[in-house]
């Protein structure tokens, strides 16, 4: 059981550059925060390594049980692997902190 995340997610990746919602939806909300769904656009702002600095973000784990227009939501649980621009796998993000009021029901 993971804690839902949302727009308060503090989430890095393996340089410690940030990760933003680039585009998402307007349907779920905690604390008047977007929740993170399996489907939204994620990019990594201020990662310092060179040429293959991490840019994307792609998402596995999502929660089995809840979801908006059939769309899982992301939690604690959740895996985010960070990709450079040509779609080169170079990690795992970390998620620093989260919102901690509402769990996922798995």
């Amino acid at each position: 059981m993971g804690f839902i995340l949302t727009d308060t997610t503090d989430a890095r990746c393996p340089h410690g550059g940030t990760m933003d919602l680039v585009s998402g939806h307007s349907d779920a909300f905690i604390d008047n925060s977007p929740i993170w769904l399996l489907n939204d656009t994620f990019r990594i702002e201020g990662c310092p390594t060179g040429k293959h600095r991490c840019y994307e973000v792609s998402w596995s784990n999502p929660s089995g049980t809840m979801f908006v227009k059939s769309i899982p939501f992301l939690t604690s649980d959740s895996i985010a692997t960070c990709s450079d621009a040509y779609n080169t796998i170079i990690g795992r993000a970390t998620i620093l902190s989260h919102q901690n009021k509402y769990l996922d029901t798995k």
